[in-house]
């Protein structure tokens, strides 16, 4: 979705929205790794180097014991700290955090365009940025905390071996190539594994879903469909394992080669050069020889640690890529613009030479479509499926942005109007989705607050020939819809859940009600009875409609027919009647 950004931008990026959720959390993640770093030398290099010097030396025993006392006095404290922070305030701290950048990709994914969520790259990349949230955000807060405490802890034994022999340090200086080389080339072997997966993770996810999901219960019974979907599962799950054996064998064989250089070239050479410095040449002390033998091995590990967390920065930034360009895509349609208006009451609204097509399409969905609707006239759009009528309803509520063409409200184009623009319109679409809260929040699409939600919900349910939906409901409008989360919840019919969608119209004070198929679920006598009372009290409101029906049609002031996506026909029912055509 964007040019791809240099690591360190990267990186800084994530840690700006880490500060944003918690301030101080970087910090106190540092202190931490710096703290227990630098004891970790104090304790198994200090401290051991001259309990040995008193060994040789035959110095006092209280010696010993002042100096175990106060290792140990300090190890309890790191393992206090430790805890508080492992167990308290990492399970109270990381969860705002990732609620904060989680809550921004959430709130990203409701301002991106309609149309792009028909692109599997961009649920790909949705996909990417969800789920590495959390986890990258833990990586590099993690990773730069390890390098503070890498270089502190490297400095404190830098001084231990300066002291005792300074030519040690070249063994410790061996891992550079590890890391230089391929320590980078194995984390990009690791990114392009993930990301050749991602489209087969995601699919091996949908077939799972399918399989836990209430609405997809029926078919799996009832017809062979269950065994496509194992079939695809079982597909995209072994291409999954090829994938992973392709990049594990030459990630295998670079982890070889870097075991070889550190096992062999590092530890038993440092160990071999200091014994022979000990043994042969007798030029150092036992306490010296100990704390030579854990400075290297401690040098070694914070050198490697160091360069591996930065080649690990290079990783991560890769992955954070995924959810900076995800979170700096600039949507098509924009209403939070300071060029954005505010909206005004509904007069009049036109559409002028309106075409629409998706990005990779040979034909428009719909082309050259000229339309003008007043306030308080009842329209319908009619034809057969696939005609553009539903495209059309998204044109006009800013779901879609038209490839070409106006709409305007009141003379001034659409795209000008801030978020209000959308508070106009009360929709209920063909496939409009019943959420598994409770009735109240289905009815309002919004936060219950107070009684006098309540009852709006409950006035709503009624206009809407709905309240028998309480019947059996424990809780009144505060009964969850669905058993999902709990098992007093209510499970409607598809009649029924029709019915709920068609009370939000009524709940929500708006100017214009748009109705896509509204009674495709109900019987012709519930039909009837649902547009009589829809147009009795949307009296005064402007009403468009998407029907196949006749009957549902008759009262409309302009009927438009539309066909491969042009208007082919307009008028009112007995005009379009009497001229025989398509209507």
């Amino acid at each position: 979705m964007s040019n791809r950004k240099s690591s360190l931008s990267n990186i800084l990026y994530i840690l700006k929205l880490v500060f944003q959720a918690n301030p101080f959390h970087i910090f106190i993640e540092i202190g931490i790794a710096i703290f227990a770093r630098v004891f970790n030398v104090f304790f198994f290099i200090y401290m051991i180097k001259y309990i040995y010097t008193i060994v040789e030396k035959n110095l006092p025993f209280k010696n010993v014991v002042v100096m175990v006392t106060l290792g140990s006095l300090g190890h309890i404290t790191l393992h206090i700290i430790s805890a508080v922070h492992n167990y308290y305030y990492v399970y109270k701290t990381e969860p705002k955090i990732f609620g904060h950048i989680y809550g921004m990709v959430i709130d990203k994914a409701a301002e991106v365009e309609l149309k792009k969520y028909d692109e599997p790259d961009f649920y790909d990349s949705y996909t990417r940025a969800l789920e590495e949230t959390k986890t990258r955000t833990n990586d590099v807060i993690r990773n730069i905390s390890n390098i503070l405490g890498n270089i502190a802890a490297a400095i404190s034994t830098l001084l231990i071996i300066v002291s005792i022999d300074p030519y040690v340090i070249v063994f410790s200086i061996i891992p550079l190539f590890n890391m230089f080389y391929l320590g980078k080339k194995r984390n990009k072997l690791y990114y392009d594994m993930d990301m050749e997966s991602t489209y087969h993770n995601r699919r091996t996810e949908y077939v799972k879903r399918v399989f836990y999901e209430n609405k997809y219960a029926k078919e799996l019974k009832i017809t062979n469909i269950k065994s496509v979907l194992l079939d695809h599962h079982q597909e995209s799950f072994q291409k999954i394992i090829s994938i992973t054996k392709k990049y594990l064998k030459k990630i295998i064989g670079i982890s070889l080669i870097d075991e070889f250089i550190m096992q062999i070239l590092v530890h038993t050479g440092a160990a071999l050069y200091i014994t022979y410095k000990i043994t042969v040449l007798g030029l150092i002390a036992l306490g010296d020889y100990v704390a030579l033998l854990s400075a290297v091995n401690s040098l070694t590990y914070d050198i490697y640690s160091f360069f591996n967390n930065l080649m690990n920065f290079n990783k991560q930034s890769l992955y954070i890529e995924n959810i900076r360009s995800f979170l700096e895509y600039e949507p098509e349609i924009k209403y939070d613009s300071p060029e954005c208006i505010p909206i005004s009451s509904f007069g009049r609204l036109e559409i002028k030479d309106v075409s629409f097509s998706y990005n990779d399409a040979d034909k428009p969905v719909l082309q050259n479509i000229n339309i003008v609707i007043n306030r308080g006239e009842k329209i319908a759009l009619v034809g057969h499926n696939g005609a553009g009528k539903t495209t059309l309803i998204k044109l006009i509520t800013r779901l879609y942005q038209a490839s070409s063409g106006a709409i305007k409200l009141n003379g001034i184009d659409i795209n000008k109007f801030n978020k209000d623009y959308t508070k106009m319109f009360a929709t209920v679409f063909q496939d409009f989705k019943i959420f598994a809260l409770t009735v109240a929040e289905n009815v309002l699409m919004d936060k219950v607050e107070n009684d006098d939600d309540r009852r709006s919900v409950q006035k709503a349910l009624s206009q809407a020939d709905a309240k028998s939906l309480l019947t059996n409901a424990q809780k009144g409008v505060d009964t969850q819809v669905t058993k999902e989360f709990d098992e007093t919840g209510i499970v409607f019919s598809g009649g029924q859940q029709q019915k709920l969608a068609l009370s939000r119209v009524y709940a929500r004070e708006s100017q214009i009600v748009i109705l896509d198929e509204p009674s495709s679920a109900l019987d012709p006598i519930a039909e009837r009875e649902m547009y009589d009372r829809m147009m009795d009290v949307s009296d005064g409101k402007t009403v468009i409609l998407i029907s196949h029906r006749l009957a549902s049609t008759q009262s409309a002031d302009k009927i438009f027919v539309l066909e491969e996506g042009e208007i082919i026909e307009q008028g009112d029912h007995e005009t379009l009647m009497a001229q025989g055509g398509k209507y």
